[in-house]
């Protein structure tokens, strides 16, 4: 039963690294804020040797691999079932899952390499070490894309593992169906927060910081029009800069 599951297993271990990385590397930049040492710059190395991005990366990456290996397990079996019945065993579930595994750590590895040889004695001005202060850009591209087209691969496996189920006969489609669902969902809703994860932050900077941006976007709500209150904006500034008191 465990190999059975084992897929659904790998997912939830990498669901929880990621949510660690939320928490474990936040408690130790508040203790260095506490203690004094939070400022100060630090090399790439620097910062990849804290471990704060083994959860991301591993943990994510595991996610995205196993996602896909689940959609083409979903795919091979709707095509060609008499062959999937032979040889998809618990066996061979558990190489693909150990496969998984050594490929995530293989890509880790990778990580702390380049950033241990990366020449740059200072990428930061503090200790906040996140991706970009912990791993060179090129690994941080090639995380970003391998993430977003694993999630893409799984979600267009699944969704034609799908249709095909849905296309055979009633008694068949079923338990197909059934368990090709889940896949479906969760590699869909990943694609969607995957790609959309810049457009959020960057969202939710704005609100935070830009008053203007926060003005405009409440009259557009209201169906008014934000550029009169942009004109006004510059207008106040003009004012100020050509008024004897402006400083």
């Amino acid at each position: 039963m465990r190999r059975r599951y084992i897929f659904f297993t790998l997912v939830g271990i990498g669901d929880i690294l990621d949510g660690t990385y939320l928490i474990y590397p936040s408690i130790m930049r508040v203790a260095e804020m506490a203690s004094g040492t939070f400022s100060g710059g630090t090399s790439l190395w620097g910062c990849a040797s804290k471990g704060y991005m083994v959860f991301r990366i591993y943990g994510t990456e595991l996610v995205s691999l196993t996602m896909l290996v689940m959609a083409a397990e979903k795919v091979f079996a709707v095509m060609f079932t008499i062959v999937y019945r032979r040889y998809a065993t618990n066996r061979a579930r558990f190489t693909a899952a150990l496969t998984c595994l050594l490929v995530c750590l293989l890509s880790l590895i990778t990580m702390f390499l380049t950033s241990y040889f990366d020449p740059r004695e200072e990428v930061q001005e503090d200790k906040y070490c996140g991706i970009s202060g912990s791993v060179v850009e090129g690994f941080a591209q090639f995380h970003q894309f391998f993430n977003l087209s694993c999630q893409i691969g799984a979600f267009l496996g699944s969704a034609f593992a799908f249709l095909v189920a849905r296309s055979l006969t009633k008694q068949a489609n079923v338990k197909e169906i059934s368990s090709i669902k889940p896949v479906l969902v969760v590699s869909f809703i990943s694609c969607i927060v995957i790609s959309s994860s810049n457009i959020v932050s960057k969202f939710a900077l704005y609100m935070l910081t830009g008053q203007e941006f926060r003005d405009c976007l409440r009259k557009v709500i209201n169906d008014k029009n934000c550029s009169e209150n942009t004109v006004a904006f510059v207008n106040r500034v003009s004012t100020m800069k050509t008024s004897p008191s402006g400083r």
